[in-house]
């Protein structure tokens, strides 16, 4: 079982390092503070009497979510763009804007603390590397058609 204030406390430490114009997620809050698998645990953490003064509105939802509810969620919405936090729609470009929590200040894969300069330099090759993965087009598969429409006069449809 999780000892309340020493997770409340550990977790509040972990949204003090959130610098302006980032954000973190709850998941992201719970692991690093080493408390994974627990990120409803962390919204309690950042509505206790002794959260004051924390910047709460850097901790979001999976994906980039503000995940509280009519006013309150505009005004942390208000309070992330006024730090220059962008959104892509209802969600904050997360690509740009998500703290990474290692060593430097948010370099690296995931949230894991980085033990050296090589670790991190062999963590942003990897991350760069899978980022241009996601980025190359994809090979259709056999029998999957493409979004574009015919405009052939064969398939075209004019009166």
């Amino acid at each position: 079982m999780i000892a309340p204030m020493g997770y409340f406390e550990d977790i509040r430490k972990m949204v003090r390092r959130i610098p302006k114009g980032r954000v973190a997620t709850y998941g992201d809050i719970a692991r690093a503070a080493g408390y994974p698998g627990t990120a409803r645990q962390v919204a309690w953490a950042l509505r206790s009497p002794d959260a004051v003064r924390l910047p709460w509105h850097r901790v979001l939802g999976a994906g980039g979510r503000i995940l509280l509810p009519g006013e309150a969620g505009l005004h942390q919405r208000t309070l992330l763009e006024l730090e220059g936090v962008r959104f892509k729609g209802a969600r904050v470009a997360m690509k740009r804007h998500q703290w990474l929590m290692g060593s430097g200040g948010g370099v690296g894969i995931g949230i894991r603390p980085l033990k050296n300069k090589r670790m991190a330099t062999n963590c942003l090759e990897r991350q760069s590397r899978n980022q241009r993965l996601l980025e190359m087009p994809r090979k259709k598969a056999h029998g999957e058609h493409g979004n574009s429409f015919a405009t052939n006069s064969t398939n075209s449809h004019e009166n």
